[in-house]
Parts: structure tokens; C-alpha cells; sequence
């Protein structure tokens, strides 16, 4: 991109190209964190005793699906 934009490449282009490693930066960043709170959520939920609150993969669903809204 620094090049692209040295090289005086036209600046319609220079969005597109923008544009595009943001959604693939965002769509990476949404499946780091999911696996992230996948790992942590479920394992330590996994030892401890049960509870009232809505399963962990139910809240981490809900969660992401946030995130993910929030990301686009």
C-alpha cells in the first residue's frame, strides 16, 4: 500500500485495495477472538460446578454475533 500510494496510484483504487485488507483484517480479528473465548469460556466452564446462567457456547454465540455486526 505505501508503494501503491508513492507511486501516485489513483486514489479509487487505493480505497478499493483500503477496503478490502480491512474486511480481511476484521474477519481475521472476529476469528482470533472467537477461538480466543472458545478456549478460555469453555475450559474453565468445564470445571466448575453448574449454574443458572445461560450456557457458555450460548454466550459466546451471542457475543460474537455483536462483534461480528460491529466489524462489517
Amino acid at each position: 500500500m505505501e508503494r501503491a500510494v508513492n507511486e501516485g496510484t489513483e486514489c479509487g483504487a487505493l480505497l478499493q485495495q483500503l477496503a478490502a485488507l480491512r474486511g480481511a483484517t476484521n474477519g481475521l480479528m472476529a476469528e482470533v477472538l472467537e477461538s480466543h473465548l472458545r478456549e478460555t469460556f469453555l475450559q474453565s466452564a468445564q470445571g466448575s460446578p453448574q449454574d443458572p446462567r445461560p450456557e457458555p457456547e450460548s454466550q459466546i454465540d451471542d457475543l460474537m454475533r455483536i462483534v461480528r455486526s460491529y466489524l462489517k
